[in-house]
């Protein structure tokens, strides 16, 4: 398996197991909540906010069928990447735009941070970043015009 195909698998499964103890903050209180408060950082006002819904959703189960999705999809380009290429680069601009949406919300509506909530921001950008320079073509722009040898 390609390096970067082994690293986005494993920041999508890490994605899916945060999301998914984030959803199961939001559906059972009896949960702990491993995130501190100081300054700017409060996880529960971020995970409790009004914001924290969208479309009768909670932003975090929004975030576990994301992964989910992703997941599914990067075993079945496992064998066929070029079938499933364009779906994933959507998929990877959809979550990077949620992303700003969300931080701007997180900084500007909330005016706190979730440290979790960060964190699936950056395994997000990292995929993001780590599939477009991977993309076909890519490696002109990472090599100032010259191809690189696969």
């Amino acid at each position: 398996m390609k390096t970067s195909r082994l690293i986005t698998f494993l920041l999508t499964v890490t994605g899916l197991l945060v999301a998914g103890y984030l959803t199961l903050l939001h559906y059972d209180t009896r949960v702990p909540l491993a995130c501190g408060k100081a300054g700017i950082v409060d996880c529960a006002r971020v995970l409790s906010s009004p914001a924290s819904v969208v479309a009768g959703l909670p932003v975090a189960l929004w975030g576990l069928l994301y992964f989910a999705a992703a997941l599914v999809l990067r075993v079945l380009a496992h064998r066929q990447p070029a079938r499933f290429a364009s779906v994933i680069a959507v998929m990877n601009l959809a979550g990077a735009l949620a992303v700003v949406f969300l931080v701007y919300t997180e900084l500007y509506v909330v005016g706190s941070i979730c440290l979790w909530c960060t964190g699936i921001h950056v395994i997000v950008l990292s995929i993001f970043v780590i599939e477009a320079l991977d993309r076909p073509g890519a490696g002109a722009v990472r090599s100032s015009g010259h191809a690189r040898a696969q």
